[in-house]
């Protein structure tokens, strides 16, 4: 499944890029991988997510989960100390699950510069994993719904994350993004402690 899911997303962006968005059906790009229209469902839930990549399948659910029962007792900011470790480690994997090298973030850009409407889409995404992040962070630390700790955490986070991504496919020498992330949230942790 994965093979033939790389194989669409591939192709999607290819002929995006090369045709426009409107420029191919869902019956050409299935049929062109070997699968049936109605297979690519199995996939993807739309043309937009096959050329972003974002999979319908993907579970996170057990990452998730043991992030929503990892908290320990509140510190003096009521937060549990592992909070932010904790949740760093969920979306490093979720990253990490995505498998993007340089050349598949090339393609990638240059599908939404072709088509920009797909950047709507990778915002609306991001929006819904920032707001069930959200839920998570205030389930697993028992906060009222809408407590500014749980938004905050996860949005720095978040963008913590998008300049380590940004300096990991950008750097010559490829330092794995795991350890680009650890550096940049412990300049974060510096910069907050002061």
């Amino acid at each position: 499944m994965a093979d033939t899911a790389a194989r669409l997303t591939a192709l999607a962006r290819e002929w995006t890029v090369a045709r426009g968005f409107s420029g191919f059906t869902l019956e050409e790009l299935s049929a062109a991988v070997g699968i049936s229209r109605r297979s690519f469902f199995n996939y993807f839930a739309a043309k937009e997510d096959a050329v972003l990549g974002v999979q319908t399948r993907v579970d996170h659910r057990v990452a998730e989960d043991r992030f929503v029962s990892g908290g320990g007792p509140s510190g003096p900011t009521g937060v549990s100390a592992s909070l932010l470790p904790d949740l760093a480690e969920l979306m490093i994997g979720r990253w990490e699950a995505l498998g993007l090298g340089s050349q598949d973030v090339d393609a990638l850009l240059a599908a939404i510069e072709a088509e920009p409407r797909l950047l709507g889409r990778t915002m609306q995404l991001t929006r819904e994993q920032e707001k069930d992040d959200i839920a998570r962070v205030e389930q697993r630390e028992r906060l009222p719904a809408g407590d500014l700790r749980a938004g905050m955490v996860v949005h720095l986070l978040g963008t913590v994350l998008r300049g380590a991504v940004e300096e990991h496919l950008a750097g010559p020498g490829r330092e794995p993004l795991r350890a680009v992330f650890a550096r940049r949230l412990d300049v974060a942790r510096a910069v907050f402690a002061a």
